[in-house]
């Protein structure tokens, strides 16, 4: 289980700051792959959250990691999100 977060603060706007989380549960059953679900959850400033739920899978191979994330996936409309993340 991992979770990031993040404040951001507009300083011109109130309206337009923001918290955004993004909760991860990660099964890896080998080294070079990773299953799990994965959360997102957004409070823009004078709102209620937004949390969207969905799952993701991703492959890793020395330096490179490709991971998929699909939120709302049985939605009419879900949101695909591609992570490319390189290690130095």
């Amino acid at each position: 289980m991992s979770s990031s977060g993040e404040w951001v603060f507009d300083t011109s706007h109130h309206n337009g700051s923001f918290f955004y989380a993004w909760p991860q549960l990660t099964y890896s059953p080998v080294d070079w792959f990773h299953v799990g679900f994965v959360a997102q959850r957004t409070k823009v400033y004078h709102t209620n959250f937004d949390t969207q739920r969905g799952f993701f899978v991703g492959f890793s191979r020395k330096k490179a990691e490709f991971t998929t994330y699909i939120f709302y996936p049985i939605d009419s409309h879900p949101t695909l999100v591609v992570e490319l993340r390189w290690s130095f």
